[in-house]
């Protein structure tokens, strides 16, 4: 089942992708992982949860796959404000590595300025 998770303050149709900024792809396996920095102009993110379950922990303290965090099915997509994305740390849930794609957004006209 695909589920749709958002922890921000504004409606996503205001998005759009940071300018000149590639998209990340994090292999979670069965060691805790987090993005790579964002883009200082990134103010929301789209995360995408690709061919395996993952878990989640947004206080900073890594999940242990299969018991701790939150459960991230594959196939779901995270709308979340900068902060969460900082904070998240991500490990498989069971067998079989996952990809996560995410996508930075902001929500200013003016920062679409490159």
């Amino acid at each position: 089942m695909k589920q749709v998770i958002k922890l921000t303050e504004d409606g996503i149709q205001n998005w759009a992708p940071t300018p000149a900024v590639a998209m990340q792809h994090l292999t979670v396996d069965g060691t805790a992982r987090v993005f790579s920095s964002l883009d200082s102009r990134t103010q929301y993110c789209i995360i995408n949860v690709q061919d395996a379950d993952v878990r989640v922990r947004i206080d900073g303290t890594a999940p242990v796959g299969g018991s701790t965090g939150l459960l991230l099915p594959a196939g779901t997509y995270i709308y979340w404000a900068r902060i969460f994305v900082e904070r998240s740390k991500f490990i498989k849930d069971s067998s079989g590595d996952a990809v996560l794609a995410l996508q930075e957004c902001v929500t200013s006209f003016a920062s679409l300025i490159v």
